[in-house]
């Protein structure tokens, strides 16, 4: 699952880094996917530490997938995101964050089912309700670019520290607590890692790892697929608790999609549950996996179901032995 960068007229900053011994103070890197195509199915998020002093006066990218989505800044400076929506066509999530005072900020663009979003030191500068367009076919991700697209004029000026790709739309609500310690590359559903201590090398961990997952076909009291991601190996042992009970063993998932070195390293699993009552709910799925456990966690709301009703039929054309018309009315389902 190794994809490390290639870089092109990189220097490094080894002695104001934000986390680990260096970070990223010049020229750019473009990451290569070895071996293998993975696919962001259910969403993304791009973020990274960055500094600088010099405001931009065109559009510059951090962080990003050519042609795909990105995380820079437009032409004053303010931190923006663009990502591709259904139909093919791009949403630009614009901010007024400036962020070229010399100190270091956590950045993050992100887009999912939801919509895409802008965070600036953990706290929602823009977003768009415009939804992330999953198409394996037409994202398939094999090749980002970090510190600009393949340099050029979209060359980012400033510094860059712990830049991260993530497989699915990370954060939610108005604010968040921005991370204090460098990444291990074995959080939950980490795509790929770059702590640029001196060189370009993925910070990916070896632990497998599952993307939260996603409740498909939601009905209050009925049954719904839970679907997700997996990488670094093959879903074992899985598990889900709702709402804090006690875990229960899930149906043997099915696993369609995998790929990579022996069709094991990832791919979707879905397994079919009795969705809960109405209401908001939280969904723990765990795995031992091949290397280690690993749970995520998503959240999802449940509306209770309307029962179909027909109104009292009226007979018209009434001719004994003869067509006669029945009628009536039906709400909340065609009868």
């Amino acid at each position: 699952m190794s994809s490390p960068l290639t870089l092109t007229g990189s220097t490094f900053d080894t002695a104001g880094s934000k986390f680990g011994s260096a970070a990223l103070s010049g020229g750019y890197g473009v990451m290569g996917y070895s071996g293998v195509q993975a696919f962001l199915i259910y969403g993304m998020t791009f973020e990274c530490w960055t500094k600088g002093t010099v405001v931009p006066t065109s559009q510059k990218f951090a962080i990003g997938c050519s042609g795909f989505a990105g995380l820079g800044c437009d032409a004053s400076g303010n931190v923006q995101f663009s990502y591709t929506t259904t139909g093919g066509s791009t949403v630009v999530v614009g901010s007024t964050s400036s962020i070229w005072d010399g100190a270091w900020h956590h950045i993050v663009g992100q887009a999912g089912p939801g919509g895409g979003s802008v965070y600036v030191n953990g706290v929602l500068a823009g977003s768009n309700a415009a939804p992330y367009f999953a198409s394996v076919a037409a994202n398939p991700v094999a090749v980002r670019d970090l510190g600009g697209s393949a340099g050029g004029a979209y060359t980012w000026p400033g510094e860059i520290d712990e830049a991260a790709l993530f497989a699915f739309a990370k954060y939610y609500g108005a604010s968040f607590a921005v991370p204090t310690v460098a990444y291990t590359g074995n959080e939950s559903g980490v795509f790929s890692l770059y702590h640029l201590d001196g060189d370009g090398s993925d910070g990916l961990g070896t632990a497998a790892a599952l993307v939260p997952p996603v409740v498909v076909g939601l009905s209050a009291g009925g049954s719904s697929t839970i679907e997700g991601q997996f990488f670094k190996g093959l879903p074992a042992g899985l598990t889900y608790s709702l709402d804090g009970a006690t875990a229960t063993t899930a149906p043997t998932p099915v696993i369609t999609g995998q790929g990579g070195a022996g069709a094991t390293q990832f791919g979707i699993y879905s397994f079919v549950i009795t969705t809960p009552s109405a209401g908001t709910h939280t969904l723990l799925v765990s795995s031992s996996g091949t290397y280690s456990s690993t749970t995520s966690t998503t959240n999802f709301t449940t509306t209770a179901s309307v029962a179909a009703t027909l109104s009292a039929p009226a007979i018209s054309g009434l001719v004994a032995g003869a067509t006669s018309t029945i009628s009536s009315s039906f709400t909340n389902g065609a009868p």
